[in-house]
């Protein structure tokens, strides 16, 4: 499989998943809340893949010890949090791209105003 290949199934699966999300839940209201629920699914990744490290550490414990039964079982760990870590980062990729939809130009608010801006160029005139 090639790198293109794995980044196309990837993307489409973060798609999926937006598009998911997008039914279920309406646009973000806020920046604020884009943080709150980006930060919600980051935190799940990042546990899961430290449980993936946690039982990883562990395998070179019981290689040491030389104890394949226990390294079958570590790494059998390993792997259920790392597939857990993948949908996780698969989520949170989809929590980004719903973020950064927010800032898109064609979205429009019912003043007829978009929210989008330059990168860097935040109008204070949006606040009025």
């Amino acid at each position: 499989m090639s790198t293109k290949l794995d980044i196309k199934v990837f993307t489409d699966q973060v798609q999926k998943e937006l598009d998911d999300a997008n039914k279920k839940f309406q646009a973000f209201s806020s920046d604020h809340e884009g943080y709150a629920v980006l930060l919600e699914e980051f935190q799940e990744l990042i546990s899961d893949i430290q449980n993936a490290k946690y039982h990883f550490d562990h395998t070179w414990d019981f290689t040491k010890k030389v104890n394949p039964v226990e390294i079958q079982r570590e790494l059998q760990k390993m792997r259920t949090f790392l597939r857990k870590s993948y949908k996780e980062l698969v989520q949170t990729a989809a929590m980004v791209e719903k973020w950064l939809d927010r800032y898109q130009p064609d979205r429009n608010w019912d003043d007829g105003k978009t929210l989008a801006f330059p990168a860097g160029n935040v109008s204070k005139e949006d606040d009025k």
